[in-house]
């Protein structure tokens, strides 16, 4: 990708047309849900409908307000740092983009300010950047592809201008494209999840205030008026169907003002009583209507709590289907490789959250980080497979233990494979050359035992052929004596 500079000014219509385009650095933080400022359902639901509202409210209270005043004073004072003079220009690079608060010609130094905050100021003289911040600046960097940042505190001032020198991290670029791409497939996705911002509840009826005046008998009161008052209220409150959240606060605000009626009703009837022990009949009225009261703020009470938990649990049994739906998909990609990953507690992401928007953006944050980490060992996977698959092809019998080597580190997995291999081969060799010696060694005992056994023969061919020799001579010897033998006898006969 290559890097563009706009000629955009920001905070104009043309710059936040432009923004939308992009995927800014500015939001990198909350699309990672570690802004403070605006939610990254939020975020998804500006880029969804093309409706900037929040987001532009949060970049023009926390952007430029107060910081039209600050920016330049602080760019000013650490220009004087560097020895450099610095620009606001506006970057991008493919579908990322940065609008820098200064970066110098060469593009190599740039600049981030933050209005004085004193907690900010302790962490930035230490040397570190939060995570609610971090984000913005690496993605700045990876954007401009400049070598260092100064992120600054100021409030103009020199006396209270803090920084801290920070430089390029490939793990935060990698996080950054990860959760942007996660960012691009629920937005692809997206259908928006409603739930009602809280609302105040509808304004009550209120009882009128019961009085009972009383001398021996009861004097004057107006007990069939706060009767009457009574029923139609209960009436309408036992009515209430718990759909949302106004339903739910009706209910809460009913129920607490019942409890507030037990109690004047008891002291109506305490005050009563106080002034003759005649009226027994008025004393049960009012035990009925407290009663009344109570069972009714009761059962509200536990409806309240019985459609709240009810929604709680929507709210993370969804995302729990959604994980382990797009676990399942990972899964057979890496087939036959297990994915082992720490599964999210998506409960943990609701609590202390006021709202049911608040419990949905903190759930899909969740979800969205989940996905992005799980995807990411997933994508190591496939690589390690796919490079095994090539390279180890034909000694697959080497990696019954493929899952768990897989799990190491890229390097460590491929020095493994390409070692064992190697030990492999070598030990192929050896054999073969023990092999090939002992089959040597048996050759040549066979050629000398086959030239022994050929010598033999010679040698026994040879004494057979003396033996033979010497006895044909004899007999030849004997035949001739035979013969002068007989010649000898034939001539005596004669």
């Amino acid at each position: 990708m290559t890097k563009q500079v706009h000629n955009v000014i920001q905070g104009s219509d043309e710059w936040l047309s432009f923004r939308l385009t992009k995927r800014p650095a500015s939001l990198i933080a909350a699309v990672m849900g570690l802004s403070p400022y605006v939610t990254r359902n939020e975020v998804l639901r500006a880029y969804a409908t093309g409706i900037p509202n929040k987001i532009d409210s949060f970049v023009e209270k926390f952007i430029f307000a107060e910081g039209h005043r600050v920016e330049p004073l602080a760019r000013s004072i650490i220009e004087k740092v560097i020895n450099d003079d610095l620009s606001p220009l506006v970057y991008s690079k493919g579908i990322y983009s940065a609008s820098t608060d200064g970066i110098n010609f060469d593009e190599t130094i740039g600049f981030e300010c933050k209005q004085w905050n004193d907690d900010l100021v302790k962490l930035v003289e230490e040397g570190l950047v939060p995570d609610s911040h971090m984000p913005q600046v690496q993605q700045s960097l990876m954007v401009t592809d400049a070598e260092e940042w100064y992120f600054t505190v100021s409030d103009g001032t020199e006396e209270k201008t803090v920084y801290t020198v920070v430089k390029p991290s490939q793990e935060w670029f990698d996080r950054i494209q990860l959760s942007w791409a996660q960012f691009e497939i629920d937005l692809e996705n997206y259908a928006p999840t409603v739930h009602d911002t809280k609302p105040e509840a509808d304004a009550i009826k209120e009882f009128p205030a019961l009085f009972v005046h009383a001398y021996g008998e009861i004097t004057t009161n107006n007990m069939q008026d706060y009767g009457t008052a009574l029923a139609d209220r209960l009436k309408e409150v036992r009515s209430i169907v718990l759909v949302d959240n106004k339903d739910f606060e009706n209910a809460n605000k009913a129920a607490k003002q019942f409890r507030e009626q037990i109690t004047k009703l008891e002291a109506v009837k305490v005050a009563m009583l106080e002034q003759t022990t005649t009226i027994g009949e008025a004393a049960r009225m009012i035990d009925d209507w407290k009663e009344d009261l109570r069972v009714t703020a009761l059962q509200l009470e536990k409806d309240v709590k019985r459609e709240d938990a009810a929604k709680k649990e929507k709210i993370v049994g969804s995302a729990k289907s959604v994980y382990e739906e797009y676990l399942s998909v990972l899964a057979k990609e890496i087939s036959p490789i297990q994915l082992i990953v720490t599964k999210p507690n998506f409960a943990n992401a609701i609590v202390k959250k006021r709202d049911y928007n608040s419990m949905q953006n903190g759930v899909d944050t969740m979800l969205a980080n989940a996905k992005i980490e799980a995807g990411a060992i997933a994508k190591d996977l496939r690589e390690k497979l796919n490079w095994s698959r090539t390279e180890a092809h034909d000694f697959k019998f080497l990696f019954n233990d493929i899952q768990q080597i897989i799990y190491k580190p890229l390097d460590d997995f491929k020095l493994l494979v390409t070692t064992r291999i190697k030990d492999h081969q070598e030990s192929v060799i050896k054999t073969l050359a023990d092999d090939r010696e002992k089959i040597r060694i048996e050759e040549e005992a066979k050629a000398a035992a086959k030239i022994k056994t050929e010598q033999d023969e010679a040698e026994r061919q040879h004494v057979d052929a003396e033996n033979k020799k010497q006895t044909n001579e004899q007999l030849t010897i004997a035949w001739n004596k035979l013969s002068s033998i007989a010649d000898e006898d034939g001539l005596q006969a004669e």
